[in-house]
């Protein structure tokens, strides 16, 4: 999990002589409520070279909720994962996070079958800077708790199902210390997520 450092982006700060010392400007964080469900379950699968889809194909029937894949290098899948995970989006929520443990997932280099462009019109969401076992957690606790997210054009979902119908996710939440977003972007500045306050509130 990353639990003592912090990956692409270095130490918060340091302690001098006894005094703390930040080397970043701290970001706001609109923390999740507790999940009032705890038997749902999300499932995290990661992409092999000679992996068949028969995985995926079983996840609906045993009652999976939600989907989280490590994927290759910017978060890319072979030919037959990505046609299999376009037919598994209108059912339930599919991340697409990258396996190295460093770096981001891409939003617009590679339109080959498998790569992100494709993955985003058959309704994945990328990423972004989070690994894929902080992915489940955050996409376990948002269907747990029920919370409508804060997405493009602020539309309500109460279900997983309909995290998928509203659109890129654009929820930002804090687990520990770290800043998560499932645009793709990088974190927002506490400048401009002062502008966006509000209409995070009325989502």
């Amino acid at each position: 999990m990353a639990a003592f450092e912090s990956p692409g982006s270095g130490p918060l700060g340091e302690v001098v002589e006894g005094v703390a010392r930040y080397h970043h400007q701290p970001s706001p964080r609109a923390v999740l409520p507790i999940p009032h469900r705890l038997d749902h379950r999300v499932a995290l699968l990661e992409a092999c070279l000679d992996a068949d889809t028969a995985l995926l194909q079983a996840l609906p029937a045993l009652g999976y909720e939600g989907l989280v894949i490590a994927g290759f290098g910017a978060g890319h899948v072979s030919g037959a994962w990505s046609e299999m995970l376009g037919q598994l989006t209108p059912g339930l929520p599919v991340i697409m996070a990258t396996r190295t443990g460093r770096g981001a997932t891409a939003l617009a280099t590679d339109g080959f079958v498998g790569g992100e462009i494709v993955l985003q019109k058959r309704g994945l969401h990328m990423a972004g800077q989070l690994c894929p076992r902080k992915c489940r957690v955050l996409l376990w606790l948002l269907i747990g708790s029920g919370r409508p997210c804060c997405t493009r054009g602020c539309h309500a979902s109460e279900t997983a199902r309909s995290l998928v119908a509203a659109g890129s996710l654009l929820v930002r939440a804090v687990l520990g210390c770290v800043h998560f977003c499932f645009s793709g972007q990088r974190p927002c500045s506490p400048r401009s997520a002062k502008k966006n306050s509000t209409a995070s509130k009325t989502c």
